[in-house]
């Protein structure tokens, strides 16, 4: 990496942390089109095709990927698709479990989510340990079992504005 040293670097474009500034730069525009679709969530569209849902569908496009890829450019082009879905993923979920669950019961929900990710860690890589070591079992279908699993959970999404909108109908309107 670079060094922040006046003489061999006279233009003085180095921050403070020893990185050029221009990949400071350079990060809004890389981010930039996962954020903005990220803002493109249910609350705000209610019958829209939600931040959750397209980012779920890169997700299950990426792990099946892995599945067939042949050459080290296919894995490394799974694992950006899949970044991609998971950038669109991190800023919106915990607010899509915030607003399903009912005030009273908020954290038992956001626990519940924080849950998944700890047990999916767990359980994932010994089930996947399973069906690799088993000769009977092809075991790409570790890969396309996740992209299947993905392509439901990204319907499911899309029916959440469907959900929210029953709930919303369902519930009394406070008096004033």
């Amino acid at each position: 990496p670079p060094v922040a040293d006046p003489d061999t670097n006279p233009e003085g474009n180095i921050g403070p942390h020893g990185i050029f500034e221009t990949y400071f730069a350079e990060i809004p525009f890389t981010l930039n089109p996962a954020q903005k679709a990220s803002e493109y969530n249910s609350q705000d569209n209610p019958g829209g095709f939600t931040a959750d849902a397209a980012g779920t569908l890169l997700y299950a496009i990426g792990f099946s990927m892995y599945g067939f890829a042949s050459a080290y450019s296919m894995f490394l082009f799974a694992m950006v698709i899949i970044t991609i879905g998971e950038m669109m993923i991190a800023p919106v979920t915990q607010a899509t479990v915030a607003r399903i669950a009912p005030a009273t019961m908020r954290g038992r929900y956001m626990a519940v989510y924080g849950y998944t990710w700890i047990l999916s860690g767990a359980i994932g890589p010994y089930m996947a340990g399973l069906i690799f070591d088993d000769p009977a079992i092809n075991s790409q279908w570790v890969w396309y079992a996740a992209g299947l699993i993905g392509l439901v959970s990204a319907g499911l999404f899309l029916l959440l504005p469907i959900y929210e909108a029953r709930r919303a109908k369902a519930q009394p309107v406070a008096a004033d």
